[in-house]
């Protein structure tokens, strides 16, 4: 990816105890999608690798495409640094203990991981949604291949230390993420840290009980509020409304094309952006269960912000509007409401935070 191409993070506004030259690389890690960039010190990416995970997929497929990408970012950040053609030659590709010129040598590798992990031990638990990752040992591996410390934390936990220090969060001190995409996790920052409980999963939003006759949750629970406020459960959501009464959903189905089975997410967002009726009965429905499990988390934490990201980060009034309001109806009378702001990273949220697990405390 081009240097003008590349997402803009903001300075660092919170003190670090940073080495003086070298790089970091973060490793963002989602049910479908995977990204790994290259940073320096002061969070400026210098190269960047985006890639989809086939269908059929594996935990030791997802393995492989980012050690590929990792090289290749490597290479890449060697190459702007020396001006050498070769650069992937200096760089040690593919075996470990990557260096280069000074002010080139990788730091840290940090890993956010879309799914339960064990943060201490650098495991991944379990994921939703590909096979493969149950137990898996990622930091020893990444660790092992590179010959740098690794710091592997959930996606959500990482989205939301880069969003304090690099997004809608600078300034806070207790602050909610929540990252709704293909599941919903969130970060807890208490304190300007992030929170990870006694067994290390706090912050698992997504599998608090919403609608107690709801449907069957990928953790196989019921009711879930990824079961119903997901991105993909709000796209199945849409095609089952817009399935039931076509007349109804026509806006929506426009909106995709002309085609129903396409119907996801934005297309709804776009729909109701232009008044129609479905489109914001749907949002409505959305912003009532987010809204409950958001308000109800407020009470428990008291944050002074709750920063919401993934693709629905781009919804506009049309979502964070009735989401603002129903959080307000859950909290108890008392309770200041907090502000209920989209990320700012947008969609790089989750890299930030890679590259924020990083850079913390380095």
């Amino acid at each position: 990816m081009a240097p003008s191409q590349l997402p803009k993070l903001p300075p660092l506004t919170v003190p670090h105890r940073l080495a003086t030259e070298g790089i970091v690389v973060g490793v963002d890690i989602g049910g479908t999608k995977q990204t790994v960039a290259a940073a320096q010190l002061d969070g400026t990416l210098v190269a960047l690798r985006r890639r989809r995970l086939r269908a059929g997929g594996t935990a030791q497929d997802v393995v492989a495409g980012i050690c590929e990408m990792i090289d290749a970012v490597l290479a890449e950040s060697a190459q702007r640094r020396t001006g050498v053609a070769q650069a992937s030659q200096a760089v040690g590709a593919g075996h470990a203990g990557p260096a280069g010129p000074a002010g080139h040598k990788v730091l840290r590798i940090g890993i956010g991981f879309g799914g339960p992990v064990d943060q201490k031990r650098g495991v991944v638990l379990t994921s939703h949604h590909v096979p493969g990752w149950d137990g898996f040992p990622l930091r020893s591996v990444m660790e092992g291949r590179y010959d740098v410390p690794a710091i592997l934390d959930n996606d959500a936990n990482a989205a939301a230390l880069g969003e304090l220090l690099f997004g809608a969060g600078r300034g806070q001190h207790n602050l909610l993420y929540v990252n709704v995409g293909t599941g919903i996790g969130a970060g807890v920052i208490v304190n300007g840290a992030l929170y990870h409980g006694e067994h290390g999963m706090a912050g698992e939003l997504g599998h608090v009980t919403v609608e107690p006759d709801g449907p069957v949750c990928a953790c196989g629970k019921r009711g879930c509020l990824e079961a119903v406020a997901s991105g993909r459960s709000f796209g199945r959501r849409a095609r089952e409304a817009a399935a039931r009464d076509p007349a109804a959903g026509a806006a929506i189905i426009a909106e995709a094309g002309g085609n129903p089975r396409a119907i996801e997410g934005p297309h709804v967002m776009a729909a109701a952006a232009k008044g129609d009726a479905l489109a914001r009965r749907l949002i409505a429905e959305l912003a009532e269960y987010l809204g409950r499990a958001l308000g109800n988390a407020a009470n428990l934490l008291d944050p002074g912000m709750i920063v919401v990201g993934g693709g629905l980060s781009e919804a506009g009034d049309a979502l964070f509007g009735p989401l603002a309001e129903r959080v307000k109806a859950h909290l108890l009378p008392s309770l200041p409401a907090p502000r209920v702001v989209p990320a700012a990273l947008g969609y790089d949220a989750g890299i930030a935070g890679a590259i924020a697990l990083a850079l913390d405390e380095l």
